[in-house]
């Protein structure tokens, strides 16, 4: 329309149906803002645009919304559909990007051809909110690891409180030692956020191994020198704890994204013979 394309830029200025054969004016029908206005607006007894036309009233609220941009931008974030891969998980109110935004969100191609998609060009707020996404889900996990490790740590006393013969903890150390694998557990929201859990911590630290970070998710530890120094522990005490926190990370690594029913599994032990 004249009032949509007077606010639009040269290079944005598009034709009516690009080359996929799609309309942009029957894509922006389907706008969720353009809807919420025009609801408004009829509400109000107020015009409303028709057979694909935008008032200027229109025009000013949908800002960025309004306007189809002609050149290819590889790099847009991709608002609609199942989403763009480069937006994670924590991302917060992804529905305020799509529904509402007027200042960033825009509809474009991907390359000449392609489907007119909803996309955000404005990469500094899209940046500003994976940053506050990513903080609030490092609390939020931060809390959760801590909750773990407490829980985590009850189930290890319980099972350590059984494993009254020695030379049977010894045994089962050395197992788990030589078959566990020792990859830091992954949350929902991915790698960057990986995590060894307090319990197989407790177990490294005290036969006095390192768990080593290999990159691409990949840690490891000297399998050998952690079987041997389980020969060299003094204490009773220390083999049954070692053995215990195993136990413990054997059943987070079987169990998804790390989780587990420590306090079922707790009770279950507690009941259990001795």
């Amino acid at each position: 329309t004249r009032a949509a394309n007077q606010n639009k830029s040269p290079e944005e200025r598009a034709s009516p149906t690009t080359q996929s054969g799609q309309s942009f004016a029957k894509v922006l029908a389907g706008d969720p803002l353009l809807k919420t206005i025009r609801a408004a607006a009829k509400e109000a007894g107020e015009e409303v645009g028709k057979k694909g036309s935008l008032t200027e009233n229109e025009v000013e609220q949908l800002g960025t919304r309004a306007t189809l941009a002609t050149r290819s931008a590889y790099d847009d974030i991709e608002l609609g559909g199942n989403g763009d891969r480069r937006i994670p998980s924590y991302f917060p109110d992804l529905a305020e990007c799509r529904e509402v935004c007027n200042f960033g969100a825009t509809y474009g191609q991907s390359w000449q051809g392609s489907p007119i998609t909803l996309r955000c060009r404005n990469q500094k707020h899209f940046q500003e909110k994976v940053a506050k996404g990513k903080k609030a889900y490092e609390t939020e996990l931060s809390s959760t690891k801590k909750l773990n490790d407490v829980s985590d740590g009850k189930l290890a006393a319980v099972l350590e409180s059984k494993l009254t013969d020695v030379p049977t903890a010894a045994v089962i150390a050395t197992a788990l030692f030589t078959g566990l694998g020792f990859d830091p557990i992954y949350p929902e929201a991915g790698g960057d956020f990986a995590y060894h859990p307090g319990a197989v911590m407790k177990a490294a630290a005290k036969v006095a191994v390192e768990i080593k970070e290999y990159g691409f998710g990949e840690s490891s530890i000297d399998r050998d020198e952690a079987i041997k120094a389980i020969g060299r522990l003094k204490d009773d005490d220390d083999v049954r704890e070692v053995a215990s926190n195993l136990i413990v990370w054997a059943l987070r690594l079987g169990s998804k994204n790390g989780q587990l029913d420590v306090d079922a599994l707790t009770e279950l032990v507690t009941a259990s013979g001795g």
